[in-house]
């Protein structure tokens, strides 16, 4: 795999900005790729060499050598003749080398107007040698005079019969500053007595090319680019060579040294943010231990049978008398050599309330802190892992570098840049590393160091998925004949003879539809994600131990998919059997829940309980601190409002032993159904409430207040449909704040959820950075459709056409994969915004309150505060019992 795949599949997310460009470095090195050869290419462009041979044929540029030019020249090798030439010096641009040639003084033809270079065997057979002898060169004064069209003399080298005619021949050649160096050239001794060291390279005629270097090997003096410092000497200093670059090659230079102050300033915070969190978190485990110290002799005290309320009420107990002095177990004295003392630190990173610990939060502390350990731990291994492919992404440029210039500057590059940079330090972040680790043996994992790295270095691993891509594929594949047979037996008349109640079957089968095939379109979601790299396992704060790709969580909608498609089918199939047609969406729904809260290791127990559990949690919000997952997954249910409610008209006709029309219920108040369909709504705003009360942003409120809009739209809707006429105050009063909450939710969905209509974005009405970037179309197709259908309530005005119970069916299926494209974008604006903080852990709050800026050894004033912003806190309430305990 080559490095630029492999640090895009490796490198960390939301720190892709903070990477190395190493895309744009290569750029920078095939443009000076193509310098080079453009240097070299002599022929131009659009030369058509079948024409100019043909044409130097005709001007008699190209002879064929005559028996007596042939005889002559065999004579004249037999005698040897030899004639030695002056080197003739070419100059190239700055940055290249100096090539020497030696040419022949001239060349006269033979009588018969043959030109030498040509030999013929005894056996009238004519060879040709592979060295190509150029024209003679003329003096100026002859070149000034000569006739315009008079072609150049081309002459053919002689034949190289044995590799004895082959010598190596050493000349000295001057250098710029003087310095002499061996050149070597190669010479054949021909028959016509020319040596080849005097021929020179022709347009007709293969050069004399030296070999290139190896990438790992020392270049020689003969290989070396020219410039002052290659030729005469090796290169001593970066100076030196940064001097004889091209503008090419010091525009590379330039880039890579703004690549290198990037990630230097980089690298240098998050570093130093580590070193003040790593402080922090030593201090509280000390904490920890005086917290456990308490917690078990409160517990010395009172036993576990009486309830925790009478043990708060022993408050005027000393803390000598409860065993705070009692022998510290062997973790204590682990952690103790571990984590600096309260009294060794002389109170500058004491806790301001040493004694204030509630007993009963002590669990709950210690949780929080094994949470941070491990969030901590990940982001000190991400901050490993970001040093060394960016040194890694270095050194493979500056290697491309010198393979296509042939500079020696890798090394120098490195002794006199990134040596002397933090990156090249790797101690700090070792040895937090190292500390965490002895840390979390001694508090959470008994001292077990294995156990413990084990778990702090516990990754998603990727797997192979082919037998739960084929079974969600048999699943799919099996429901379709059934939901295909289903719906055509529910169209038969005898059918619908048969089954008096088909209508309320239908709406029943599509409220359960909706939700699993929107289960199996998540799973699309999930796909696309992770393609284009957006870190949902982060942002949905997933226990990377337990996750599940996204096709192993296609498989339980699959499972559920073929149950209900077979439900369907019995219901409608008129087979003769004892259980009736109604029977069947009641045993569906009863399998799906047994199902999901199966405990048995079947369809991923612990995906199961993280559905199960942040649906019930949303139950409790206002209780806790709201995340994304919470209100993410609250949204996700507000589009499931078909759903909720015809769980209470399908409750109305199991009821009334399916006497009843949908609809319809013996309960005439309409209370019922409006809460059902507006409890996801109830539960995001006061979600929306709870985050203001702990950020005070009133943006929050504004949010909560398109929520609220939704609440008063559905009230409308259920009071014009059971009271109002089609044409009433009510019908009026719906269909204005009707307007009102579809422009509120579509703004809000444009301009906050989606961050899209952005000016100086590349794309006209989206915004400036996009992941999609294949899929431009998409977003403008999200754009209308998302405003069609925020505006589907349109299709309830009283208008010649379907059922109402027809029309909420419609609209609840667009409503549906409005959410799934919705998703699409709205976790590609929480993965940029995680981005442009550069989060990549979550910010868990400690139990104890301590000033991180105190812990911040000779930091000034700014960078406290801004540690302390980045690192919130949270006061654990103190407990009577320590409160009475430090007064006493």
């Amino acid at each position: 795999m080559k490095f630029g795949r492999y640090l895009e599949d490796t490198q960390v997310p939301e720190w892709k900005r903070a990477y190395i460009n190493y895309k744009a470095l290569k750029k920078k090195i095939t443009a000076i790729k193509e310098q080079l050869a453009s240097e070299r290419k002599t022929p131009k462009l659009g030369d058509n060499p079948i024409k100019s041979l043909n044409e130097r044929i005709k001007n008699g540029s190209i002879f064929t050598p005559s028996p007596t030019t042939i005889r002559r020249r065999t004579t004249e090798s037999r005698v040897g003749v030899a004639t030695s030439a002056p080197p003739v010096t070419t100059k190239f641009s700055p940055g290249r080398s100096v090539k020497t040639v030696s040419t022949s003084p001239g060349t006269k033809d033979t009588p018969g107007g043959e030109p030498s270079g040509t030999n013929r065997t005894p056996g009238n057979r004519q060879e040709y040698g592979t060295f190509g002898q150029s024209p003679p060169i003329s003096s100026e004064r002859e070149q000034k005079h000569a006739a315009p069209s008079s072609p150049p003399v081309m002459l053919l080298p002689p034949p190289i019969k044995s590799i004895s005619d082959l010598h190596v021949n050493e000349q000295e050649t001057v250098g710029v500053e003087g310095s002499k160096r061996p050149r070597v050239t190669l010479q054949a001794s021909s028959p016509d007595g020319v040596p080849t060291s005097q021929i020179v390279n022709s347009p007709m005629t293969p050069g004399t090319f030296s070999r290139r270097p190896r990438l790992f090997t020392a270049l020689t003096a003969a290989t070396r680019r020219g410039s002052v410092s290659t030729i005469g000497r090796v290169p001593t200093s970066l100076a030196e060579v940064l001097a004889e670059l091209t503008p090419l090659e010091q525009e590379f230079v330039d880039a890579l040294d703004a690549e290198l102050s990037k990630v230097e300033n980089f690298y240098r915070e998050r570093e130093k943010e580590a070193i003040l969190r790593s402080n922090l978190i030593k201090v509280q485990l000390h904490e920890l231990k005086d917290h456990r110290k308490i917690f078990h002799a409160y517990e010395e005290q009172h036993p576990t049978i009486l309830p925790k309320v009478i043990g708060k009420m022993a408050a005027h107990i000393v803390p000598q008398s409860l065993g705070l002095n009692h022998p510290a177990t062997e973790e204590d004295q682990q952690l103790h050599r571990l984590t600096p003392s309260t009294s060794q630190q002389g109170g500058r990173n004491a806790s301001p309330h040493p004694t204030k610990f509630d007993p009963d939060e002590y669990h709950n502390a210690k949780k929080r802190l094994k949470k941070a350990l491990l969030e901590f731990y990940r982001g000190v291994e991400y901050l490993s892992n970001y040093r060394i492919l960016n040194l890694t992404g270095f050194r493979k440029a500056l290697k491309k570098f010198e393979k296509v210039t042939s500079i020696r500057i890798s090394q120098l590059y490195f002794a006199e840049k990134i040596d002397p940079s933090v990156l090249s330090n790797a101690t700090p972040v070792e040895n937090m590393l190292d500390e965490i680790e002895k840390l979390f043996a001694a508090r959470f994992e008994g001292g077990d160091r294995k156990k413990a790295r084990n778990r702090l270095r516990a990754h998603f691993k990727e797997r192979s998925h082919h037998y739960s891509t084929f079974r969600t594929g048999l699943y799919i594949g099996l429901s379709i004949p059934a939901f295909i047979a289903g719906i055509y037996s529910s169209f038969q008349a005898p059918t619908r003879e048969a089954v008096p109640a088909w209508a309320a079957l239908l709406q029943i089968y599509l409220a359960f539809f909706i939700p699993v095939v929107f289960g199996l379109l998540v799973s699309l979601n999930l796909i696309v994600w992770a393609h284009v790299r957006i870190n949902y396992i982060f942002i949905f704060e997933l226990d990377v131990r337990t996750v599940v790709d996204s096709r192993e969580y296609a498989e339980l909608p699959a499972f559920l998919l073929m149950m209900l498609a077979y439900a369907f089918w019995l219901s409608f199939s008129g087979l003769p059997s004892r259980v009736a047609p109604t029977v069947w969406p009641m045993a569906w729904l009863v399998a799906t829940i047994l199902i999901l809260v199966n405990p048995l290791p079947v369809f991923y127990p612990y995906s199961r309980r993280w559905i199960l559990g942040e649906s019930a949690s949303l139950f409790l919000s206002g209780t806790r601190r709201v995340e994304f997952p919470d209100f993410f997954l609250g949204d996700q249910y507000c589009s499931m409002v078909y759903s909720l409610t015809s769980l209470y008209w399908m409750g109305c006709l199991y009821g009334s032993h399916w006497t009843l029309p949908w609809g319809r219920c013996e309960l005439p108040l309409w209370v019922f159904p409006w809460l059902l369909a507006t409890l996801p709504s109830w539960i995001r705003f006061i979600q929306c409430i709870r985050r203001y009360a702990d950020s005070w942003q009133m943006l929050h409120l504004v949010n909560g207040g398109k929520y609220c809009s939704g609440i008063l739209y559905y009230a409308l809707y259920y009071h014009w449909r059971n009271v109002g006429s089609p044409r009433s105050k009510s019908f009026v009063a719906y269909v204005f704040f009707a307007c009102v909450t579809s422009i509120y939710a579509t703004a809000w969905d444009l301009l906050m959820d989606w961050s899209l209509l952005q000016r100086g974005a590349r794309y006209p009405l989206l915004r400036k950075e996009i992941m999609y970037t294949n899929q431009i179309w998409f977003y403008y197709f999200a754009i209308v459709t998302n405003i069609i259908v925020r505006f589907g309530w349109i299709i309830y005005l009283p208008i010649p056409g379907p059922s109402p119970n027809v029309r909420a069916g419609i609209y609840a299926i667009a409503e549906a994969f409005r959410r799934f494209q919705w998703n699409f974008l709205r976790l590609e604006n929480e993965h940029l915004g995680n981005a442009d903080q550069y989060r990549v852990t979550r910010e868990v709050p400690l139990p104890y309150t301590f000033d991180p800026a105190e812990l911040s050894d000779g930091e000034d004033e700014d960078d406290g505060t801004r540690s302390a912003r980045r690192s919130p806190l949270r006061l654990s309430r103190p407990s009577p019992f320590a409160t009475a305990a430090a007064s006493t």
